[in-house]
């Protein structure tokens, strides 16, 4: 009988270390699924972001292009206005002859002979 009891005790024990042992590579296997998904959302995040961040670049080169179009933009008008100044300028500085020639068209008479 002591015999018996004994083998059933070593038999007792060695099923619960069996079972011990499947419970922790249950554990084990549930740790490794649990790191595969965290992986794959890793990554999946990351594509993401490299996404993101292209876009990104590509709002920040689309603002500089159209920021440079505006500056050239505001440079061609710029340009334009100081050519309209110089222009009513140089008829400022023109006027009082050209409105000299004119008079003497008009009437006929030579101001600069003084047959007045």
């Amino acid at each position: 009988r002591d015999a018996a009891a004994a083998e059933r005790a070593r038999a007792d024990g060695m099923c619960a270390r069996a079972a011990d042992a499947a419970s922790r590579a249950d554990a084990e296997r549930k740790r490794a699924k649990r790191a595969e998904r965290d992986a794959e959302a890793a990554q999946l995040q990351l594509a993401q972001l490299a996404d993101a961040a292209s876009k990104a670049q590509s709002r920040a080169r689309d603002a500089a292009a159209a920021e440079a179009k505006a500056n050239a933009r505001l440079a061609a008008l710029e340009a334009k206005q100081a050519a309209a100044s110089g222009a009513a300028q140089a008829k400022a500085k023109a006027s009082p002859a050209r409105a000299r020639s004119a008079r003497r068209r008009v009437t006929g008479i030579d101001f600069t002979a003084g047959d007045t």
